[in-house]
This record gives C-alpha cells, sequence and structure tokens, in this order.
C-alpha cells in the first residue's frame, strides 16, 4: 500500500507526531535570535500556503474553513525536576485541543489561525500542574494580502511552556516557565529569477519568576535576495540586525548582526537539502551585573536534509552551529553544536514509526561561572489509525546532560502514552 493510500494521513500525522513531541520531552534551543526570527517567519508563511493548498481544512463555517483536533496523553516522567541526586518520578495527563482556520478574503487575500492548548496534572506534584499553549510549534494569527507584486505578511505568534528539557542551559527544576510573543511583518516579491524578502519582528520573552533576570525585548531587521537558477536551485544572500534589550539590569543589552549565503536545493523528487552559513557578532550595548564582558564573534551555519529512500521510508537531518543569548547561570552568550536525526517508518499498515536521536554541545562564553555541557537524546514512538478519526500513540524519550558542572547534570526517561481525534 502505498503513503498516499495510507488510512494514517497527512492531518492525523501531524497531530499524532505533535501530541507525542509536545508530552515527551524532546527540546528546543533558541538559534542566533534575529536570525531565527527571519527564518521562523518565513517558514510560518511557507507552511500556511502549503496547508491551505493541500486541503487541510474539513470544516466549514460560513467562509470559514478550519479543523480542530483533541488529544489525551498519560505520560510517566521518572525525572520531572532534571536532578542529579534527588529526582523525582510522577504520572502527568495532559488533555490538548488543536484548531486550525483560514477565511480566504479574496484569491489572494487571507485572514488565519493555527493553535493549540492544553493542560497537565501531576497526579504527585500537584504544584507543578501547568499550562500549555503551542509549546512545541507556537500559536500563529496571520493575514497574507498582495499588492501588485508584493506579497505581505502581517503575523503575531505566542506560545507557553514549562518544560525544562527544553532549554539545555536548565537543570534542577521541574518548572521552566517561558511564554514567547512575535509580530511583525513579511514582505516578498519576486522579478523574473530573483527572489526578495525583507522583513521585522518584534519578539518579547517573560519567564517564571527563577529565570526573570532572561526577561527581555528583541527586535530583528532581516532581509534575503536569491536567484532562481531552475525551479529546484535557488542561491542567495540573507542578513539580519538584532536589538536584545533586558528588563533587569543582570544580562548584557547586546545588538547582533549575521551575513552569509544560502543555497535551497531540490536534489531529486524524494531528496532535498538546504544549507546556510555566514558571519556573526555581538556588540555589548550596556554591560549587566552578571560580570561577563565578552561580546562572541564567531559564524553560524545550518544543514537540512531530506529524504525519501522509498515510499514507506523517509528521513531527515538537521545540523547547526549558534551563538545565542542564554538563561545559564554564567553568562549572557552561549555557543552550540546540535544535531538532530529522524527516521518515519510506514512499513505496516495503519502503523507509523518514527525514531530520532539528539546530541548538543554548547558552553557559556565568557562569564564567572561558565559552564560547558553536551546533551544526548534517543526516542521511538508508534502511532496506530484505529478508525478513520481516531488513533493512538505509544512514545518513549531518554535524555542525559554532562556538565563541568555537577549539579547541572541529570538524566530523564519518559514514556507516554497518547489518544488523538481528529475532526
Amino acid at each position: 500500500m502505498s503513503r498516499a493510500e495510507s488510512p494514517l494521513n497527512r492531518k492525523q500525522g501531524v497531530l499524532l507526531c505533535a501530541a507525542l513531541a509536545g508530552l515527551a520531552g524532546w527540546t528546543e534551543t533558541h538559534a542566533q535570535e534575529s536570525l531565527e526570527a527571519a527564518r521562523a517567519t518565513r517558514a510560518y508563511a511557507k507552511n500556511r500556503t502549503a496547508r491551505y493548498s493541500q486541503g487541510d481544512y474539513n470544516l466549514k463555517a460560513g467562509p470559514i474553513e478550519f479543523s480542530t483536533g483533541a488529544t489525551l496523553g498519560v505520560e510517566y516522567n521518572d525525572n520531572i525536576n532534571t536532578s542529579p541526586t534527588d529526582p523525582e518520578s510522577d504520572v502527568i495527563i495532559t488533555p490538548f485541543a488543536t484548531l486550525s482556520a483560514v477565511w480566504p478574503i479574496t484569491e489572494y487575500n487571507r485572514l488565519s489561525l493555527d493553535t493549540g492548548v492544553g493542560y497537565s496534572l501531576y497526579l504527585e506534584n500537584s504544584e507543578n500542574n501547568r499550562l500549555q499553549v503551542s509549546p512545541r510549534t507556537s500559536s500563529d494569527i496571520s493575514f497574507d494580502f498582495l499588492v501588485s507584486i508584493f506579497r505581505f505578511n502581517v503575523h503575531d505568534r505566542f506560545s507557553y511552556s514549562q518544560d525544562p528539557i527544553r532549554n539545555g542551559s536548565v537543570a534542577n527544576t521541574a518548572e521552566f516557565g517561558q511564554f514567547q510573543n512575535t509580530a511583525g511583518l513579511l514582505t516578498s516579491w519576486e522579478l523574473k529569477d530573483w527572489q526578495f524578502s525583507v522583513g521585522y519582528d518584534h519578539t518579547l520573552y517573560v519567564y517564571n519568576d527563577s529565570f526573570s533576570n532572561s526577561d527581555r525585548t528583541l527586535h530583528s531587521i532581516f532581509a534575503r535576495a536569491g536567484y532562481t537558477f531552475s525551479p529546484a536551485l535557488v542561491v542567495g544572500l540573507s542578513s539580519s540586525v538584532g536589538f536584545t534589550k533586558y528588563d533587569e539590569g543582570y544580562r548584557n543589552d547586546s545588538r547582533n548582526y549575521t551575513v552569509g549565503p544560502f543555497i535551497e536545493w531540490m536534489i531529486s523528487r524524494y531528496t532535498s537539502l538546504s544549507v546556510s552559513a555566514g558571519f556573526s557578532k555581538y556588540e555589548i550595548v550596556a554591560a549587566g551585573a552578571i560580570g561577563d564582558t565578552e561580546a562572541p564573534v564567531s559564524f553560524y551555519a545550518d544543514v537540512e536534509f531530506e529524504n525519501s529512500f522509498n515510499e514507506y521510508i523517509s528521513q531527515s537531518l538537521a545540523l547547526s552551529r549558534r551563538t545565542t543569548e542564554s538563561v545559564g547561570i554564567g553568562s549572557s552568550f552561549l555557543e552550540s553544536y546540535i544535531a538532530r536525526h529522524n527516521i518515519t517508518w510506514d512499513v505496516i499498515k495503519d502503523v507509523r514509526l518514527s525514531t530520532n536521536l539528539f546530541y548538543e554541545d554548547s558552553k557559556d562564553v565568557g562569564g564567572p561561572r561558565a559552564e560547558k555541557f553536551q546533551r544526548i537524546g534517543a526516542g521511538i514512538s508508534a502511532g496506530y489509525q484505529l478508525t478513520q478519526h481516531l488513533s493512538t500513540g505509544l512514545g518513549y524519550d531518554y535524555i542525559t546532560k554532562d556538565s563541568n558542572i555537577p549539579t547541572q547534570e541529570y538524566d530523564q526517561n519518559r514514556v507516554t502514552l497518547t489518544a488523538n481525534y481528529a475532526f
């Protein structure tokens, strides 16, 4: 049976993977923040267009098309407080709901919404009960419109999560509350074989009390130009400028700059490659009480490779090197090398298997208590389609952190069971 014929269709597969990822312990590391703002804005615009063109909306109310889903997850976690010496285990129950909607005002103008909201209940440690708002992929409100040859996208993305595993610098806590909101404008246009885009994002980061010294505002300006050598190959140059201002005087306010080439290559129908790399520089605008006076001058690099071996097995590989603002105990900046690999197996009827690997090597840049750490993670999940709308999932994830600061080390195992309904 081909993948196209599989009852585990794209929308249900996305819902299942999001449920397992949102309830299990996969990680997040902020990239060079002005550069990442540009990448995220372009990616969301591209994904919205793909969702609408592929008809992922199966319900309708007047002119508005939408789709909804619901998930109930049960997770066992043997170290919810990411502790090296006194781990606490718990069972966590999380109901979660998703909504995607689009209003096609005209052929070229549309208003869209994507969001997900859940609540995690801890059976033994109720003080850790927490709200989740699109913890893996931000909620997004967006308006797309066309003026002459210019395509405009006005957007507001937001998320809220309290999972400490999402940031490698965090340990010895069960709660790492982070609210992130990005509002901005992206403009893109084409002139013959050239593609251009320019944009601005305003991003607000707000953390819980234990990490409030990392509350900050980021202003990002970014631009990109690419030449289309063929429908399968685009080569160009991208750049960004970012301005970071902290609410408290503990960390360093800074400016950062990036510039470098990129390549997007659809090698074949089944294989694609995206590469970007370049120069990055930070400048300290106002020194904070942290005592870190080093401003990193370095480079960034990203490689994303996707390949389908056949109609049943596909893989993805992502490699990156980044400098970013840190929430760690010893520095305002963090340098990271990160690798992720995922394989999806559709070899059994109505069953989707997925395996994933993760590696991170990071270090604080300067500071009186600079941390160096490595994290390794591995996971496996399986989804089974019970009916046209109902599926189940079972996942296991393991992550370990090794640090030059012993109190920052931990090991964690998670087992997750989910039931998913796509309306």
